[in-house]
Order: structure tokens, then C-alpha cells, then sequence
């Protein structure tokens, strides 16, 4: 790898944690319109591949191990993926109904 394509990969990787943490904040801040959070929800998995083109790269261009920071970032992806998934997509709990069949009940005719 020439001496200008390492350091172009490492902003790259630092272009796309900047971008995570700045969604981060976004929903950290709290109420928010569903428009804005379904706008940023759509862009994360873009901010995904463009750490994960740059890092493969710089992983594959030598022995250095990458993997703490490959594991810090996909551990922030998929935390602010959560976060920013629950406004959109609530989950319900249905109410448990508890119910006792007998035998005869669960054969079928």
C-alpha cells in the first residue's frame, strides 16, 4: 500500500465514527419527530459500510491487529441501531393468557 492510501482509509474510518456519534447524540437528545429518526435510521447502515469498506482495507494491508476497534464500533452500530429502532418499531407485550386444555381438547377430529 503507498503512503497515501493508508492515511486516506484511516479518515475514511474516522468519517464514519464521526457519523455514528453524531446519530448517537441526535438520539440521545430524546423526543424527536419520527420523520427525523426514520431519516437517520435509513443513513446507518451507510455509515455501516463505509467503516466497513476502509477497515477491511487497512485490515487486509497489514498485520496489525484492528480487531479492538472494529469490535468498538460494531458494539456503538449496534447499540445506537437499538436505540434509534424503538421510537420506530415498539415492541407491544400482549397480555399472557393462560389457559389449561385437556387432552381431549388437543385432538383433533
Amino acid at each position: 500500500m503507498d503512503a497515501t492510501h493508508r492515511p486516506r482509509l484511516t479518515r475514511q474510518s474516522a468519517v464514519a465514527k464521526s457519523s455514528l456519534t453524531r446519530t448517537q447524540s441526535f438520539i440521545d437528545l430524546g423526543e424527536r419527530k419520527l420523520n427525523d429518526i426514520q431519516v437517520r435510521f435509513d443513513e446507518l447502515l451507510k455509515i455501516y459500510n463505509k467503516f466497513e469498506t476502509a477497515q477491511c482495507e487497512l485490515e487486509l494491508s497489514d498485520d496489525t491487529d484492528y480487531s479492538l476497534e472494529r469490535q468498538q464500533f460494531e458494539d456503538r452500530y449496534f447499540e445506537v441501531k437499538a436505540k434509534i429502532n424503538e421510537p420506530l418499531h415498539p415492541v407491544v407485550e400482549l397480555p399472557t393468557i393462560q389457559t389449561q386444555l385437556t387432552k381431549k381438547q388437543l385432538v383433533w377430529k
